[in-house]
């Protein structure tokens, strides 16, 4: 459970990321004030201008929703396997909503959410092989 707690939170992690680029995309004029404000022009070390940045936040303006929709979904998925794996109900099922999670969110999150699904395959694995406990 444990494992399937750190994969939330590194779900959670890219469910923000999403969230900022769906904001920047819908605020654009606030993020070249932000831009503006830091001095990004005067400084000699960064390549990109304003224009650019707003064009290339433009251009990833819909992966921001895939993203936050594909974290989202395996954080929630995450959780029910949490459920199902208390006192130890139902572990094959949890299992196998792990590893499809894993996948499924890995490809949604255009493969930046691998370690997660990493996570989740990881602690899917460890829920088939454990010994149930006798009692």
């Amino acid at each position: 459970m444990l494992l399937t707690a750190l994969g939330i939170i590194v779900y959670s992690f890219f469910a923000v990321i999403g969230g900022i680029t769906i904001w920047m995309n819908k605020n654009p004029d606030k993020v070249a004030d932000m831009l503006e404000e830091e001095g990004i022009n005067s400084n000699e070390n960064v390549e990109l201008s304003p224009e650019e940045f707003l064009a290339l936040v433009d251009e990833v303006g819909t992966s921001g929703w895939i993203v936050l929709s594909g974290a989202i979904l395996a954080i929630i998925l995450g959780l029910i396997a949490i459920f199902l794996l208390r006192q130890n109900r139902h572990p094959k099922a949890a299992a196998i909503i792990l590893f499809a999670t894993a996948v499924g969110a890995t490809v949604m999150t255009l493969f930046i959410g691998f370690i997660g699904g990493i996570i989740y395959i990881i602690t899917g694995i460890i829920i088939l092989v454990r010994k149930p406990k006798l009692e």
